[in-house]
């Protein structure tokens, strides 16, 4: 608020309600009533920006702060609502792109694939499976390298057909036996030991301790780059907490439906629950807090319980 001396008119005309701010710094343009807020927020804005101040009191040093604090909403709000009708732009070209390929180019590939891979793939509860699709991402599945190599060119051809190409830097092979050179078109496919397959690690030799490693190592990053909320400690720790629950534990569990975890795996799942929500209360080992006394003060649920229930 505003507060100049002697200046009543000068402090009405610029103030602000706090709840107009909140809308310009943090706008939802997802909702009817954030919208509708947001709405509200920049005509209040626009009303003040545009407010007449007499000229001796336009100098004074808190109308200029004022003024700055205006721009600065301004420009917060201007992000905001670009980003927004950036992504929303995004998600219906997107939309329109996805639908198109799904009637006409993918069903063409997946059609040609069946009829020309008949005797390709391996055997999985009495049912051939040659190939796992998700959007533009394909998984290939053979018994030899020769069969997959024919897979391969097949799949380049029936591409070409319909404008698309496959990308070799992005390709990989995966294989339990000893690696036998595969190319097409003259790019040679780097074998590999593990890679990630929408989003989680795949891996034979090391099972799930790759990803839940690298499921941590997220979780973290995610922590910490919402530290200025989560370690705030004049925010409420019951809403910092529940920003972490909605914000950095669905990282650290993603694609949970697909595990069965090691007691080990558990543990370090658990640890990592545990250090995130000691920092956000504040309390250390140093202070002898044990594991159940922590989840009484944060009333919060086993992680990885969680986890086993979603699957």
């Amino acid at each position: 608020m505003l507060k100049v001396a002697g200046s009543i008119p000068a402090q009405s005309q610029l103030d602000l309600p706090h709840k107009h701010q909140m809308a310009l710094i943090d706008a939802d343009l997802t909702s009817a009533q954030g919208l509708q807020d947001a709405v509200a927020a920049g005509k209040a804005l626009l009303a003040a920006m545009n407010a007449e101040i007499h000229p001796a009191l336009v100098r004074l040093a808190a109308v200029q702060e004022q003024r700055k604090r205006f721009d600065k909403w301004k420009t917060k709000f201007s992000q905001t609502i670009s980003r927004h009708l950036n992504n929303l732009f995004i998600h219906l070209g997107s939309k329109a792109r996805r639908s198109n390929l799904t009637e006409t180019v993918h069903k063409r590939i997946r059609r040609s694939l069946q009829r020309a891979q008949m005797g390709y793939g391996i055997i999985i509860n009495g049912r051939r499976l040659t190939n796992l699709r998700f959007a533009d991402d394909v998984v290939l599945f053979s018994r030899s390298p020769n069969e997959l190599q024919e897979m391969l060119i097949e799949l380049n051809e029936l591409s070409n057909c319909v404008g698309l190409s496959i990308n070799y830097s992005k390709t990989k092979i995966m294989s339990n036996r000893t690696p036998t050179p595969i190319s097409v078109l003259g790019s040679e496919i780097e074998h590999v030991d593990d890679y990630i397959y929408l989003w989680q690690t795949v891996s034979l030799n090391q099972g799930l301790e790759k990803e839940i490693q690298r499921r941590i190592t997220q979780s973290w990053k995610a922590f910490w780059a919402l530290k200025f909320i989560l370690l705030d400690r004049s925010i409420n720790h019951r809403l910092t907490l529940e920003a972490l629950n909605s914000c950095v534990f669905p990282v650290l569990i993603y694609g949970c439906q697909t595990w069965a975890l090691t007691e080990r795996q558990k543990m370090n799942i658990e640890i990592c629950q545990r250090k995130m929500e000691r920092k956000i209360v504040g309390v250390s080992l140093k202070d002898k807090v044990s594991n159940t006394g922590l989840q009484k003060i944060t009333a919060s649920e086993n992680i990885t319980e969680k986890a086993l229930i979603t699957k």
